[in-house]
């Protein structure tokens, strides 16, 4: 591929897990040092720490849903294609298809039924698990922005902005393609508003109904950023789970790159991705180096 011959790069983007990352501090805070107590008093005398989560999710499985099975396009729990799908009940949360203080209802009744009578404490630990899910301000609090993500995309949209309508570089869109309930977007998008302005559109599950790794959310991105004659685009999506880069590539004809863990080498390989495939101009880790060995770089920080 040569950039002259593509007339539109769309570079989309996952949202938690790639540009938002949860936070045990903020978490933490959000419990209180009594609810992080009791998590503590519960996995030294009841179980392994790392086992809270899987616990969490397996009592989220039974719990009742409006929504049908998803299946053969439900999100799954680990994002490889074939795993164990997500609980019917985070699905309809991330659809926003019924008030998140029902849901939470709904949670905490089948939790006083099946876990309350066996373990008071881990009855509490579980429900405040449930409060930071399924709480949009307690979600949104969480999460915080991935600094070396932001820092590529602020790279990006500079570079979208010094095009200039010229016709030798290619036009650059950003996009955001997430399930994600649509108040804890809303939230996110309202206190991070100056990281937001960079894209052109954000595709949301709660805006639009639908859920990755189904086509359906797929076909209505590339609807909104439907260009005279799109055979000339060029789509590349990062995402963190391989179940969404699988429909990505095999359903939507876009290029997949999997986020791995979120560190800086990671996002050090979507840079060089992007400039090798599209040959974009963007600082590389050299020139980065550079510019933090500049003094007036150094004083500016």
């Amino acid at each position: 591929l040569s950039f002259i011959d593509t007339t539109m790069i769309n570079v989309c983007f996952d949202w938690g897990g790639v540009l938002f990352q949860s936070s045990s501090i903020r978490a933490v805070r959000c419990m209180g040092w009594g609810g992080f107590m009791k998590i503590v008093f519960w996995a030294l005398h009841f179980n392994n720490p790392f086992n809270m989560r899987k616990k969490f999710t397996q009592y989220l499985q039974s719990v009742p849903s409006d929504i049908p099975d998803l299946n053969p396009y439900s999100p799954t729990l680990t994002g490889e294609v074939g795993s164990q799908t997500e609980p019917r009940i985070t699905c309809e949360f991330m659809l926003t298809k019924t008030p998140h203080q029902i849901i939470l209802q709904r949670v905490q009744a089948h939790f006083r039924e099946t876990i309350l009578p066996i373990s008071r404490v881990e009855y509490d630990v579980m429900a405040m698990i449930a409060e930071l899910e399924f709480v949009p301000e307690k979600l949104s609090t969480i999460l915080v922005p991935n600094r070396h993500a932001f820092k590529l995309l602020r790279d990006l949209s500079k570079h979208k902005n010094s095009n200039g309508g010229s016709t030798d570089r290619p036009t650059l869109r950003l996009c955001v393609l997430s399930n994600m309930n649509f108040e804890v977007s809303d939230l996110l998008r309202s206190k991070y508003r100056k990281e937001f302005e960079c894209f052109d559109t954000l595709i949301i599950s709660g805006d639009v109904g639908a859920l990755k790794p189904s086509p359906r959310i797929y076909e209505i991105l590339r609807e909104t950023l439907a260009n005279n004659g799109d055979g000339d685009d060029e789509w590349i999506l990062f995402d963190d789970h391989t179940e969404n880069l699988h429909t990505a590539t095999n359903h939507a004809r876009m290029l997949g790159h999997q986020i791995e863990g979120g560190g800086l080498s990671c996002w050090h390989r979507a840079r060089f991705l992007l400039i090798d495939h599209y040959h974009l101009h963007l600082p590389h880790k050299k020139e980065i180096i550079r510019a933090r060995m500049n003094p007036d770089f150094r004083q500016a920080a």
